[in-house]
């Protein structure tokens, strides 16, 4: 029980690693866009 917590723990902090660095990834690509366009 404690060690499927602890894995589901895990899990969550990998999905925010990965959603951050997405989110991070699409806003610095939208800036240099937005930069070339100017």
């Amino acid at each position: 029980m404690i060690i499927a917590m602890r894995y589901k723990e895990k899990i969550k902090l990998k999905q925010m690693c990965w959603t951050s660095t997405y989110l991070y990834d699409f806003f610095y690509a939208f800036h240099i866009d937005e930069l070339n366009s100017k």
